[in-house]
């Protein structure tokens, strides 16, 4: 985990450097005067970007704040002036969907004057359940992780129909390769249905990783 400041900047480089203090001097502004007097802040979390990189052309990053854990990402404006003057062709609240390596998530779309435009996907709203800010760290990290995990898909769709079978339906198949990959771990989970305490030590671990990153999204909208 970088910590330091300046380590971070030089990771990032300049360009990334200045968009995470862009966005965290943004929403600092924010704390202070639109959210000053809430009581949904956690006192305990502050604001910070975490985990900033490179998407196709855009940045992403998990943003925390003392209100909510969110997904964001935005447009590679090349502005130092947090693309003020950026195209705002997208209606802001508008959803859409965007294909990580992990699945497809909507994000809302949003504008600040210092940012620009950007998208957000909730993860945790309000932040109550973090005792403290390296756990809302440690938290956003596994979620980035999750959503750049290209597995992460795969497992939902097993554990979809392995949810089906143990209800008495039968997945639906998309032909006879998926319906022999499908047969064949069906196959393998049956014969050894609890294998071992490390295979569900691995479950859990996925399933944790998934509920973290989904939070109230991802399953309740189905695939």
């Amino acid at each position: 985990m970088v910590r330091d400041e300046s380590e971070a900047a030089v990771l990032l480089g300049d360009a990334g450097a200045s968009v995470k203090e862009r966005i965290e001097r943004s929403f600092r502004r924010i704390e202070t005067e639109r959210m000053a007097g809430i009581p949904i802040l956690n006192a305990a979390v502050r604001v910070e970007v975490v985990g900033l990189c490179r998407f196709a052309d855009q940045w992403l990053c998990i943003l925390i704040t003392p209100w909510f854990m969110n997904i964001m990402l935005l447009p590679d404006t090349g502005n130092s002036d947090g693309g003020a003057a950026s195209d705002r062709s997208a209606a802001i609240g508008s959803k859409t969907t965007v294909m990580f390596p992990a699945g497809g998530f909507d994000m809302i779309h949003g504008f600040e004057s210092g940012i620009g435009p950007y998208g957000m996907c909730s993860l945790f709203s309000p932040m109550h359940e973090f005792a403290d800010h390296d756990s809302a760290v440690l938290a956003a990290e596994a979620a980035l992780a999750a959503l750049l995990d290209a597995e992460a898909d795969e497992e939902a769709d097993a554990d979809r129909e392995m949810a089906m079978i143990w209800r008495g339906e039968r997945p639906a198949v998309g032909g006879p390769e998926a319906t022999n990959k499908t047969d064949e771990r069906h196959a393998d989970a049956a014969i050894a249905p609890q294998d071992s305490e490390a295979s569900a030590d691995r479950r859990e671990v996925t399933l944790d990783r998934r509920r973290l990153l989904l939070g109230q999204g991802r399953e309740e909208r189905g695939p």
